[in-house]
């Protein structure tokens, strides 16, 4: 197993940036092509660039998943981890009988390049057409070029690690093709390192609400301009923000993150007449982006009324929460359960994930302990997690088998 090594450094906090599509990614994605085919892997690729390995001629289908791409100066285990403890167990199982194995790299899971996340598992889901790709950008960076680009990049590095052919088909897996689709991950914060947990297994899946917030107010001189009579945008702004924090706080809600772009440039006695942000809100059942919009109207509403200043809203993105308990959520507790492994069950995760769009008859996430938290350098796993995801993956297959 020391080809581990090529992919991570577990002695480093180095930041990485393989934003979806760059050539940072794509030669990540090609190294793991290499390896595929190092394990008798068929390999194919889509529209899109999901990536997809497949071993094994049973009836039984069974998808190991994650993602490739980073966010900028990101962390080297988020999406990774998985797809490597992936084909770790593949190499363990030589061709498990009466099983079919894919390992699918989904492409631009992470929302960094278009502000919106997960779109190789959408595109599988058929939420994401190709003829929408060029419909897809942000700042005049779309889709339709980013997918051409790395494109580009992945064969040039194909090349350069001297892989074998990979075919191009519209889709690397088929709606119905998959009996049970599991995804591997690092936890993106530290609760089972904390509790002595060697494995979470989730049972909920959040979804983005994502929105751009434009506050309009006055400018005015700070000092003699009297409180009553001011339109302040910085205030409406801070009131929505907390707003969203206090009802985010109440039991069975949502988690909101709040991005703030920054006011105009004033100076130190006048006030700033417009306020940019951003507001990235998980939904967790029972709210769906029907109640949210509702309830961002009337909380935007509110404000408006009560401060003077003008609200503009931009929605940017949104999904479902899913919910993922089913015969693959019990099959992962007793797969981590009879290694004897600590395992946390029930598990929210706030973070988006494909396992809530791939299209598969039932889908699974589970966690292995990461310190550190995510999204940043200091992100970082013990070499034996791998191991012990590799071992779960193992014990999951060998009783979806036997149960067949």
């Amino acid at each position: 197993m020391n080809w581990i090594y090529k992919f991570f450094d577990f002695h480093t906090t180095s930041g990485i940036n393989r934003v979806a599509y760059s050539e940072d990614n794509m030669r990540f994605n090609a190294m793991m092509i290499k390896k595929m085919q190092e394990l008798g892997m068929d390999v194919t690729y889509d529209n899109i660039l999901n990536i997809c390995g497949t071993i094994g001629k049973g009836e039984k289908v069974i998808a190991l998943h994650s993602h490739s791409d980073s966010v900028p100066n990101g962390g080297q285990f988020d999406g990774m981890a998985g797809l490597v403890a992936s084909l770790m167990a593949i190499e363990q199982m030589n061709k498990l009988p009466g099983v079919t194995f894919k390992v699918i790299i989904n492409a631009c899971e992470e929302s960094s390049r278009f502000d919106q996340s997960c779109l190789g598992s959408k595109y599988l889901a058929g939420k994401i057409k190709s003829g929408d790709f060029q419909k897809i950008n942000k700042d005049g960076d779309d889709l339709k070029s980013a997918v051409n680009y790395g494109e580009s990049m992945l064969w040039k590095w194909l090349k350069q690690f001297e892989c074998k052919p990979i075919t191009k088909t519209n889709h690397v897996i088929g709606k119905g093709e998959v009996d049970y689709a599991v995804e591997p991950h690092i936890e993106q914060s530290d609760f089972l390192h904390r509790q002595g947990k060697d494995i979470g297994v989730v049972k909920s899946i959040a979804a983005p609400y994502r929105f751009r917030l434009k506050f309009q107010g006055d400018e005015y001189h700070t000092g003699s301009t009297p409180m009553d009579e001011r339109r302040d945008a910085s205030v409406a702004a801070a009131k929505f923000t907390l707003s969203m924090y206090e009802q985010a706080g109440l039991a069975g809600s949502f988690l909101s993150a709040t991005i703030s772009n920054g006011t105009q440039s004033v100076s130190m006695n006048k006030s700033a007449p417009e306020v940019l942000m951003k507001h990235d809100i998980r939904m967790l059942n029972p709210w769906t982006p029907e109640k949210m919009s509702n309830f961002v109207r009337e909380m935007i509403a509110t404000i408006e009324r009560d401060t003077g200043v003008k609200i503009e809203k931009n929605v940017l993105s949104t999904g479902t929460p899913r919910d993922v308990q089913g015969e693959v959520y019990k099959k992962l507790i007793r797969a981590s359960k009879n290694a004897g492994f600590k395992t946390e069950e029930g598990m929210v995760s706030g973070a988006g994930h494909d396992a809530a769009y791939i299209p598969a008859k039932d889908s699974g996430l589970f966690f292995i302990p990461n310190t550190g938290g995510s999204h940043n350098p200091k992100e970082m796993i013990e070499k034996k997690s791998l191991f012990n995801a590799a071992v779960v993956i193992k014990n999951f297959a060998t009783e979806a088998v036997k149960l067949t």
